[in-house]
């Protein structure tokens, strides 16, 4: 039995926390020998039982030295467990695990397999951080066995930086069945009923543009739901809930909401792979979203550009330009009034089911 080793910040409420979970269900499924180390002792996402999960013997909770210090520690305990065992691949997930199973196989000579699942954008700014992260990409992901990008797209961003050589494009994986089956869970919190509403999933960030998602609602009559929690949520929730606008916090079974809705809303300034478009293409609701660099333009395949003030669609979902409202309008009014074909929708994500994915993983090993 061959071994593999996922590593991963965490293992807790995020979309790059999810999908190592998920990749790590399927190489068990593909009858590999898997090991789950977390930087960070947060655990929200279930293994398979016969997954070994690894905590990071330090887990400290100070903002920024902690993260440091909890590095430091993981690269560490990894060199030893990796000198001890006859794991040969590290499969990493989000710009912290990364850089450390580069440095890692600087001096344990494993292939270090590294998924990176943001946009460049992020690091557009120029502040410390920003500038911090452009310099550790540049001079670290150089290094890697294999690189691995979720789109065309987000690789075209990062050449300049990364190189030429070494990079793959692999879209994320999804536990399609596990997806239906949680989706038919009855709910009784819902305020609204089936097919009345717009919901929104997600964290509450910056990055995410709330604010401009509910100005833009509350020039209307529609109806919204949003899910998810963060630093923003109570600013918003005592801010924007109303009748029409209703905050729930965060679910750990999402998908009955998702199910149940007219159309999923994404108004993000940057993504990289957004998971909740294709979960919820996998229920049959379709999608209206800003047309950010990486994610929507290709789960949705549309290839037009879009003028200011316009919409372009097709069956699966909408397009509109980032922060344009007239634009947010005029797709939430068409989708209003859209009947959609559920089926069709369904069948778009199969390509996305985990055991497609993991071959093209396991190819690469």
């Amino acid at each position: 039995m061959k071994n593999i080793l996922i590593l991963s910040n965490s293992l807790s409420n995020g979309g790059g926390e999810k999908i190592a979970c998920n990749l790590a269900n399927g190489f068990k499924e593909n009858n590999y020998k898997v090991y789950f180390y977390i930087i960070e002792n947060n655990i929200t996402y279930t293994l398979q039982n016969d997954i070994i999960l690894i905590k990071n013997p330090i887990n400290i909770k100070i903002p920024f030295i902690g993260k440091i210090i909890n590095n430091l520690s993981a690269t560490i305990h990894l060199f030893f467990l990796l000198k001890k065992s006859k794991i040969n691949t590290i499969i990493s997930h989000l710009f912290r695990a990364n850089y450390i199973n580069i440095v890692l196989s600087l001096f344990t000579k494993h292939k270090s397999i590294i998924v990176t699942h943001g946009s460049i954008l992020k690091y557009s700014n120029n502040d410390l951080k920003s500038k911090m992260n452009i310099f550790l990409i540049k001079h670290t992901f150089k290094y890697a066995t294999k690189k691995i990008f979720l789109t065309k797209r987000m690789l075209s961003d990062y050449l300049p930086i990364v190189g030429e050589r070494n990079n793959f494009v692999i879209p994320n994986c999804y536990d399609l069945d596990n997806i239906k089956k949680l989706s038919q869970s009855n709910i009784y919190d819902n305020p609204f009923n089936k097919g009345e509403y717009f919901i929104f999933i997600g964290r509450f960030h910056a990055v995410k543009n709330i604010s401009f998602l509910l100005d833009t609602f509350k020039k209307t009559n529609y109806k919204l739901l949003l899910i998810g929690d963060g630093d923003l949520y109570k600013k918003y929730k005592e801010k924007y809930e109303d009748n029409n606008i209703r905050f729930l916090g965060n679910k750990e079974n999402p998908y009955p909401y998702i199910k149940n809705a007219k159309s999923t809303v994404l108004v993000s300034i940057s993504e990289g792979f957004p998971n909740v478009l294709i979960e919820s293409l996998y229920l049959g609701v379709p999608i209206i979203s800003s047309d950010c660099r990486t994610g929507p333009r290709e789960i949705l395949r549309i290839d037009n550009e879009i003028t200011t003030g316009n919409i372009i669609y097709n069956k699966l979902g909408i397009l509109f330009n980032v922060n344009d409202d007239e634009g947010f309008l005029l797709a939430l009014h068409k989708m209003n009034v859209t009947i959609t074909e559920p089926g069709y929708l369904k069948e778009e994500t199969k390509q996305y089911n985990i055991n497609q994915i993991v071959k093209k993983y396991i190819s690469l090993i």
